[in-house]
């Protein structure tokens, strides 16, 4: 009888089956970084303080004078000037942040947050103070059938003031506009006779207009975040000129807490203001008798006269430069914070679960695996 030789089975070219326990130590490895959507608000006030009407650099007061209508020798002129002006302004916003306030440690480089103007409710204001004198004088210096004439009376001599207040809600960008006026009743003088048979006068209705144009432009400024504990700080250039929110990209280095404030934050804004005047004048005169409407020759007997009037709208007076209110520079606190964790390390439960999935699947390869001598071979029976 002969006894043949046995060989041992060849391994299985199948990979390993993962036995439960090293799945579960896999899957303990796995750590999900939790991320939560926030939106934080950052309350601003700028205020200008009191400056010039005429810009840092112009006049302290203007002056206008002329003829409203025709000349010395018939006509109305006038004169206005102003020795004060001065406006002051502020703005009420807010600065709101979206961002996310737990950053996972490989989404740490490019950290995203967007940023958004929102004007508080009637809680901007501009205001102007003027101080101002108007004199308006009716000239009559003729000389009618051999007779001199001299008349010059003073129509109005008056001052007074202009003040504008103005509030609103606050956007970027935005146009405002507010404006005041001065309109005294209509002044009239009768001519004097002179002894003789003469008629006229003169009058005028007058208004004195300021307007105001506050334009807001922008903001302006950089956005710090600051590492808690190490100091180190990234900065970021900020800029608002729409209604449209601007995101801007962290690289944030370092594991830990970062605080963001906002730097020199300033509102680009002009400032511009205008005085006009709108007159209604006339001076008329007659000589003789029989006049009847003056300045009308149909119902003259034995008369001459003789009437200028004028309908001026929107006379200019002055235009003020542009200016621009001194807004900011601007310093926050901490406007809100970001959480940077930590870079996944294995805690002690899930290395020895690691530990003890890797020599369970050591033992199972180690069963399956042929010997390294070869085949056991056996004597052959007599």
């Amino acid at each position: 009888m002969t006894a043949h030789a046995t060989h041992p089975p060849r391994p299985s070219l199948r990979p390993p089956r993962l036995r439960p326990l090293a799945a579960i130590a896999a899957l303990s490895l796995a750590v999900a970084a939790p991320a939560w959507a926030a939106t934080a608000e950052q309350s601003l006030l700028f205020s200008s303080g009191t400056q010039s009407l005429w810009g840092p650099d112009g006049s302290a007061a203007f002056g206008a004078s002329g003829y409203a209508v025709g000349n010395h020798s018939l006509g109305i002129s006038y004169s206005l000037s102003a020795s004060t002006g001065t406006v002051d302004s502020q703005v009420g916003a807010r600065l709101a942040a979206d961002f996310t306030d737990t950053i996972a440690w490989d989404q740490r480089s490019a950290v995203q947050v967007g940023f958004d103007f929102l004007g508080n409710p009637s809680a901007s204001r501009f205001s102007t103070d003027l101080g101002a004198h108007a004199s308006v004088s009716a000239h009559l210096n003729l000389n009618l059938l051999g007779v001199p004439i001299g008349w010059n009376p003073a129509l109005m001599d008056v001052d007074y003031r202009l003040d504008i207040d103005r509030s609103f809600t606050a956007a970027l960008p935005q146009s405002v506009t507010g404006s005041d006026a001065f309109t005294p009743a209509s002044i009239g003088v009768g001519l004097p006779t002179f002894g003789i048979g003469l008629a006229g006068g003169a009058g005028v209705d007058l208004d004195v207009r300021q307007n105001a144009q506050f334009q807001l432009d922008g903001l302006s400024g950089l956005v710090q975040a600051r590492h808690r504990d190490s100091g180190t700080t990234v900065l970021q250039a900020l800029t608002l000129n729409s209604a449209a929110e601007q995101w801007l990209s962290f690289d944030l280095g370092s594991a830990g807490t970062w605080d963001f404030s906002y730097l020199d934050l300033s509102l680009a804004n002009r400032f511009t203001t205008q005085f006009v005047m709108d007159m209604l004048a006339y001076v008329e005169y007659g000589v003789g008798i029989y006049c009847g409407d003056l300045g009308t020759d149909s119902d003259n007997i034995a008369c001459t006269d003789d009437r200028v009037r004028a309908n001026l709208a929107g006379v200019s007076l002055f235009n003020s430069p542009e200016i621009r209110l001194a807004f900011g520079p601007l310093d926050t606190g901490t406007a809100f914070s970001v959480e940077v964790l930590a870079a996944p390390v294995p805690e002690p439960a899930s290395l020895l679960l690691m530990l003890a999935g890797s020599g369970a699947l050591l033992m199972h390869r180690r069963r399956r695996l042929p010997l390294r001598d070869g085949p056991l071979r056996l004597d052959q029976a007599s």
